[in-house]
């Protein structure tokens, strides 16, 4: 027992002594993408991340979305032989949470509206009597 509480100390240890340093990472090329990999050493670990070179890398996103244009087509068919019936309710779900947002903004800028033009056209004492 007082054995896994000693290891658990020197692992507690280590991490301490060797923060995550995203500025400290050490830099790899690799010849086969165009990807920046970039390493980490945390105590024990050795963590490598593929980030994509240049500033935004609109390239290596709209690759990435067309490799999951097939995956998301197949979900899709899978749910919809699944269950028609959720599947509907579903994209109508979704399409309702894409529109709210779009509505709400809308009618509380015509509302706010219409109350700017109220209090600009009348005094403060008429609009309690009315």
């Amino acid at each position: 027992m007082s054995e896994t509480v000693q290891l658990a100390d020197e692992k507690q240890s280590l991490l301490e002594d060797t923060p995550l340093k995203p500025d400290a990472a050490k830099k790899v090329s690799d010849s086969f993408h165009d990807d920046e990999i970039k390493e980490f050493d945390i105590g024990i670990w050795h963590i490598k991340v593929a980030l994509p070179r240049g500033r935004f890398a609109v390239k290596h996103y709209i690759d990435t979305f067309r490799t999951s244009l097939p995956l998301v087509r197949r979900l899709a068919t899978d749910i919809w032989a699944l269950s028609p019936p959720l599947m509907t309710l579903y994209l109508l779900c979704q399409f309702w949470d894409a529109t709210e947002g779009a509505m709400t903004m809308q009618l509380t800028g015509t509302l706010l509206r219409k109350v700017r033009q109220k209090k600009s056209c009348t005094s403060p004492i008429l609009t309690i009597f009315r």
